[in-house]
């Protein structure tokens, strides 16, 4: 038998996790959540978001399957897992040479270290231009189709509006201060959040804390 917390207490760094997750599949980027699923499966966030859990799956999972269907996206998702592969070994290498005793001599250092740094930081370049289009392609790829999808995006808003103030209930609960609890999000329409930074240049999410203010 698992042992849930009491009404009303919650995880706050497990409930600000879920809430970046569902944010995330908000602006159609798919992570992993397989690493919060057991622990809010075994109740680590109440019995309630347990309950919601398996409608909250059916949902984002929708929105992963359908990605088969956009044009090329495919093909765009495999060149983009090997440019992220082969971008992260590039920069591996590069942190490896001069550890090497085979690049040891000063002219070998000098002149694949330079070359190694520039390819990872090339491909890097490359993998950001694929997470944009990407990113632009489900993006209108889920907008013209919103009499498919309407009901998937509002019932993520709603739940993660809801765990917004889960969230900000159990940090007052405990007299914590509010803004020692940030977060990263892509989607900014969220009632009791204030924002605190916005994104860089290439950046993609602004820090936020729970306010109700």
């Amino acid at each position: 038998m698992h042992s849930h917390r009491l009404s009303g207490e919650k995880d706050p760094a497990l409930l600000k996790e879920l809430i970046m997750v569902v944010d995330s599949y908000r602006a159609n980027r798919f992570v992993n959540p397989n690493r919060i699923q057991r622990a809010i499966e075994d109740g680590k966030l109440g019995p309630d978001i347990s309950r919601e859990w398996k409608t909250l799956k059916e949902k984002m999972l929708k929105k992963v399957k359908s990605v088969e269907k956009i044009p090329r996206m495919p093909t765009m998702l495999k060149i983009y897992h090997v440019l992220s592969s082969v971008s992260i070994l590039a920069f591996f290498l590069a942190a490896a040479i001069p550890l090497l005793p085979i690049f040891s001599s000063e002219f070998l250092g000098i002149g694949i270290l330079p070359i190694t740094i520039g390819l990872a930081l090339t491909l890097l370049l490359y993998v950001r231009y694929f997470e944009r289009r990407i990113a632009a392609r489900m993006d209108e790829y889920f907008k013209s189709h919103f009499k498919e999808f309407g009901d998937v995006e509002t019932y993520l808003w709603q739940v993660n509006q809801k765990f917004l103030r889960m969230l900000l209930a159990s940090i007052e609960k405990k007299g914590e201060d509010p803004s020692r609890h940030t977060l990263s999000l892509r989607n900014t329409d969220y009632k009791l959040v204030k924002i605190i930074k916005r994104p860089g240049r290439f950046g993609t999410k602004y820090k936020v804390v729970p306010s109700r203010n």
